[in-house]
């Protein structure tokens, strides 16, 4: 079973992400329905509604897509759909990103690509 690394919700967090920003108050308003949409799908991930979390992640990935657990989340709605080729791809976009990223989450998305390989490997 693949870890899940979900960022829980930080007071404030979202005005953080969108000092953050270096582009403008476009690139701001992206970043926040980013979060927004991240979030969205955290509880849809979390209430087993796989799709409609993948459909949420997605939107975050696209409207800020150098976040890597955006690309991670998106991976394990897509897994747990057994989507197992586009779950991959997205964790190896989400390990592209994670240069800055802790260890553990590091890890989560090394350990999402060995068990996703796996999963490819036992459906054919």
């Amino acid at each position: 079973s693949i870890p899940v690394y979900v960022t829980p919700a930080v007071p404030g967090a979202t005005a953080s992400v969108a000092r953050a920003s270096s582009s403008g108050p476009s690139g701001q308003a992206d970043t926040l329905m980013a979060r927004n949409h991240y979030l969205w799908g955290t509880k849809a991930y979390l209430k087993d509604n796989h799709g409609e979390a993948a459909t949420n992640f997605a939107k975050a990935a696209a409207l800020d897509p150098m976040n890597c657990r955006y690309h991670h989340a998106l991976g394990l709605a897509l897994y747990k759909q057994k989507r197992y080729p586009e779950a991959l791809s997205a964790f190896e976009n989400a390990s592209k990103l994670a240069e800055t990223e802790s260890d553990d989450l590091k890890s989560n998305i090394e350990s999402s690509i060995r068990t996703t390989r796996k999963a490819m490997e036992a459906a054919k």
